[in-house]
């Protein structure tokens, strides 16, 4: 929910892109994608540009498939190309079968969340 604080509302990306719950998981989901792309190519050890070669793209394209910014289904032909199998493909999307999985939300006291204790400076007096 979000809240006026002076000049400026403060609430979830969500909120200020006006995305449902579905949306934010199927983001989610893309992320993750390119997060296990990225996982198996580099303990195959292979560079973005060996695997570009591979799929027939390039090293930039590779590079936006990492960061969950393509289609699902080149991310999914990129795992095939790296040798996964669908038992570890399902593996990934298995992750989102949860549909009470929280969304990401920001941290910290803005969000709602705990303000960490402030440490005191070298020759500052402790609060009490």
């Amino acid at each position: 929910m979000a809240r006026e604080e002076g000049d400026w509302t403060i609430g979830s990306l969500e909120e200020f892109l006006d995305l449902s719950e579905a949306e934010v998981r199927f983001i989610d989901l893309k992320i993750a994608l390119g997060d296990a792309v990225r996982e198996v190519r580099k303990a195959k050890r292979m560079s973005q540009t060996k695997l570009a070669a591979r799929l027939e793209t390039s090293q930039a394209q590779v590079a936006r498939m990492e960061r969950g910014r393509t289609s699902v289904d080149g991310m999914l032909q990129a795992l095939i190309a790296l040798g996964e199998t669908g038992q570890e493909i399902g593996a990934v999307l298995a992750r989102f079968d949860d549909a009470t999985k929280p969304t990401r939300r920001r941290k910290g006291p803005a969000a709602g969340g705990r303000r960490k204790k402030r440490r005191p400076q070298t020759g500052e007096k402790k609060r009490a």
